[in-house]
């Protein structure tokens, strides 16, 4: 990994300073994202141990308040900017969209050197959400528009891959996005932020 991949997306920030890893302190990144309401979370929750049964997959699945759509990466860093919030709602007073109804119905397996990733996807109402991130983009400003996007739902990590299959699908209505605050490599997410679609 290069410095590079350390730096703040958002122009006007210096550049974060590294931490030595053996200090413990974790990495922080802020991403934009969408995030299910409860009761589309609770079923996301039962798709994901049916297809852990069914498969055979070991791993404990995202909790329920980690479970979101990607949107830009924003910013990382050795320490969080108590600052990004205000800075990141001055971007994206700019965006335009409509709330719009989310359908996943499709699982699959995402391949990392050690391990496999479960995730959700959509074979419909796709276009609404790189709308919103093609917006998001370019209100940052940022190199995520550089970052090949496809909208997906981490459920697991774990040892083996799935077959592309259907799901029965999981719906809500995205009625806004949100800003988080990830410590990397302690599975917690901070909801810092949030602006409603409209």
């Amino acid at each position: 990994m290069t410095d590079e991949t350390h730096q703040p997306f958002l122009p006007g920030f210096a550049l974060a300073p590294r931490r030595p890893r053996a200090t413990g302190l974790p990495k922080h990144k802020a991403f934009l994202a969408l995030k299910p309401d409860d009761c589309a979370a609770e079923r996301i929750s039962e798709v994901t141990l049916r297809l852990m049964r069914e498969n055979g997959l070991a791993g404990r699945p995202l909790k329920h308040k980690n479970l979101h759509i990607s949107l830009p990466l924003v910013w990382e860093g050795a320490e969080f900017r108590p600052d990004l919030p205000e800075i990141v709602s001055a971007r994206v007073q700019m965006v335009r969209m409509p709330p719009f109804e989310i359908i996943l119905d499709m699982a699959m397996s995402f391949r990392q050197p050690k391990r496999h990733i479960l995730v959700l996807g959509a074979t419909r109402s796709v276009a609404n959400i790189y709308n919103l991130n093609r917006q998001l983009v370019f209100a940052m400003g940022s190199r995520a528009r550089k970052i090949a996007f496809t909208p997906h739902m981490t459920l697991l990590y774990t040892n083996k891959p799935v077959d592309k299959q259907p799901v029965e699908p999981v719906r809500w209505m995205a009625r806004e996005f949100v800003l988080v605050h990830s410590f990397v490599g302690l599975g917690r997410h901070e909801t810092v932020a949030r602006w409603p679609l409209r």
